[in-house]
C-alpha cells in the first residue's frame, strides 16, 4: 500500500486484529490472493490509504476495518449455495431462538473438486490451489441495550507448485546440462475466534468488550530433483534422467496470540464526539522453525563456460524460536475528540499510546484531521496528519546465533501527510482523490544485506536506521 510492505497494513473484523483475511498468505505478506471471507457475509468496509484516526494503530500504511452483517430474523432458515471458478460454497442464516440470529458460510476451491474427479491433466494445471474456509455469526439479544456477539472464521490452504524437468530454455540451445528442478510445498492455515458484549449507554454512546483469539500455521517445504537433460535447437528438453533428490528447505511456524478490548463512543453533545479505548494482546504459543541444506555453488558470470568463483560453500543452517503463554505482549491505549467548529468543518484530534514488552519499546503518536463539506453530505475535503509506529513481524527480532541483539529494534515509523477529496457518487459508491507524503525511518533491514562480503559480520544482525521518503500523488 503506497510503497508499504504487505504486513504494514491492519486488518480488522468485528474489534480483532487479525494477520491476513486471504489464503497462502505468509510471516511477511497478508496478501494472499484468495479472499477467505465471505463477501455475502459483509455489512461494511472501512478502507483508509493513510492518516487514519487514534484507534488503529500499529501498523504504518493502512487499515481495512470489516463489519460481518447479522443472519436474517425475519425467516426460521435460508440458505444459498453456489459456485463459480474462485470455489463452490453455501450460506445459511436464520433466527436464533427469539432474540437472536446466526449467519454460517463453507466454502472449498472448485479445482480442488474437479481435480478429484477428472485428474490434473485434464484442466492443464502443474498446480492446483486446494483450499477450503468456514465463518459463522451468532448473536443474542440479552436485553434491549446489550447485546452478545460470537464469531469465528477459519480457513486451510495448500498447493504444491512442483518443477518441471522439462522446462524450455532458449538460452541453453543444443546443450547436454545437469541442474536443480525446484519444488515446494506449502500449508497455511489460519483461525479467528472472538466474542463481542456491547452496551448502549442510552442514545448518546456505547462500548464494546471484545475478547478474541487468533492463530495461524505455516508448514513450507523445498525440494531439488537434480537432473541431466538433454536440449534441442529452441533449448527444448528432448531427454532428462533425475539423478537425485533431496529437501533444501523446512520452515514451519505456528503463532498464536490473546486478545482483550474495549472501545468507547460517547456523544457529549451534538458537536462533540469522543471515543477511546485499549487493548491488551499476549502470545499464546510461538513457534518458529527453519532448516536449510548445506549447499556448494560455482558461478559463471560472464556465461563465457569458465567459472569465474567456486566453489563457494553455503553451510547448513537452522534456527528456532520457542516463547511460552504471556511471554512477548502488546498493548495500547487511544483517545479522539471530534468537534464540530461549524456544521459543514469538523476538527478531529487524538493520540495514542503503543508498547511491545518483548522489544520493550513503546511510542506515542498524535493525530489530528479536518474535515470540511464542501457539498453536504456527498463532498468533502480532509487534510490529515499523524505519525504511527509498528512492530517489525516478530522473526526480525531473532538472530541465527541466537544471541538476541535484535530484540531491542526501535519500532518503525512512518509520518503521514494527506489531503483527500471525496465524493459520493451514488449509495455503495464513493469517488476518493488523494495527494500524500510518507516518510519512513527506523525500517529494519538486514545487515547480510548491507555488508555481505565482509566476514567479521554477526551473521543475521538487522539494523534499524535506514531511512527513506516515499511521494506520491
Amino acid at each position: 500500500m503506497r510503497g508499504g510492505a504487505p504486513f504494514e497494513n491492519l486488518t480488522v473484523m468485528e474489534h480483532m486484529e487479525i494477520p491476513s483475511i486471504n489464503h497462502y498468505s505468509n510471516q511477511f505478506n497478508s496478501a494472499g490472493p484468495i479472499n477467505m471471507v465471505n463477501a455475502d457475509m459483509i455489512r461494511d468496509v472501512q478502507f483508509s490509504a493513510g492518516g487514519f484516526p487514534a484507534q488503529y494503530g500499529d501498523r504504518v500504511s493502512s487499515v481495512m476495518d470489516i463489519s460481518v452483517r447479522e443472519g436474517n430474523r425475519d425467516v426460521a432458515i435460508a440458505s444459498n449455495t453456489g459456485f463459480n471458478m474462485a470455489g463452490i460454497g453455501t450460506l445459511v442464516e436464520g433466527r436464533l431462538g427469539g432474540s437472536g440470529s446466526f449467519i454460517v458460510s463453507a466454502r472449498q476451491s472448485l479445482l480442488q473438486l474437479v481435480d478429484k474427479i477428472v485428474g490434473i491433466s485434464s484442466v492443464s494445471l502443474t498446480a492446483i490451489p486446494k483450499y477450503w474456509d468456514t465463518q459463522g455469526k451468532f448473536v443474542y439479544d440479552l436485553s434491549p441495550g446489550q447485546k452478545l456477539g460470537l464469531n469465528i472464521l477459519y480457513g486451510r490452504s495448500k498447493i504444491d507448485i512442483v518443477g518441471d524437468p522439462k522446462e524450455k530454455d532458449e538460452l541453453r540451445k543444443n546443450l547436454a546440462d545437469s541442474s536443480s528442478v525446484q519444488s515446494i510445498y506449502p500449508v497455511n492455515t489460519q483461525y479467528v475466534v472472538g466474542l463481542n458484549y456491547q452496551t448502549l449507554w442510552g442514545n448518546a454512546g456505547y462500548g464494546i468488550l471484545t475478547v478474541y483469539s487468533v492463530g495461524t500455521t505455516i508448514d513450507v517445504k523445498a525440494r531439488s530433483d537434480f537432473a541431466s537433460r538433454v536440449r534441442g535447437p529452441a533449448g527444448e528438453v528432448l531427454s532428462f534422467d533425475i539423478l537425485n533428490s533431496r529437501n533444501t528447505f523446512n520452515n514451519r511456524s505456528n503463532e498464536s496470540f490473546v486478545g482483550a478490548r474495549y472501545d468507547l463512543f460517547y456523544q457529549l453533545h451534538s458537536q462533540n464526539e469522543f471515543s477511546a479505548g485499549a487493548q491488551v494482546q499476549t502470545a499464546r504459543a510461538w513457534k518458529n522453525d527453519v532448516w536449510l541444506v548445506s549447499d556448494t555453488s560455482r558461478f559463471d558470470l560472464n556465461q563465457d563456460g569458465v567459472f569465474e568463483t567456486g566453489p563457494v560453500v553455503t553451510p547448513e543452517w537452522s534456527f528456532s524460536q520457542d516463547l511460552k503463554f504471556g511471554s512477548a505482549s502488546k498493548y495500547y491505549l487511544y483517545l479522539s475528540d471530534k468537534f464540530k467548529i461549524t456544521p459543514d468543518l469538523a476538527l478531529t484530534v487524538g493520540g495514542r499510546y503503543d508498547h511491545f514488552t518483548y522489544s520493550g519499546r513503546g511510542n506515542v503518536s498524535p493525530r489530528a484531521s479536518l474535515a470540511y463539506q464542501v457539498i453536504p453530505p456527498t463532498t468533502t475535503l480532509t487534510f490529515a496528519v499523524g505519525q504511527y509506529y509498528q512492530t517489525h513481524p516478530f522473526p526480525f527480532y531473532g538472530d541465527r546465533r541466537d544471541l538476541g541483539y535484535n530484540r531491542g529494534l526501535d519500532n518503525m515509523r512512518a509520518n503521514h501527510y494527506v489531503v483527500s477529496l471525496e465524493h459520493f457518487m451514488d449509495e455503495g459508491l464513493k469517488l476518493s482523490v488523494e495527494s500524500y507524503y510518507k516518510d519512513y525511518s527506523n525500517v529494519a533491514v538486514s545487515e547480510d544485506f548491507i555488508f555481505s562480503a565482509n566476514p567479521n559480520i554477526l551473521v543475521g544482525q538487522v539494523l534499524d536506521g535506514w531511512q527513506e521518503a516515499i511521494v506520491r500523488t
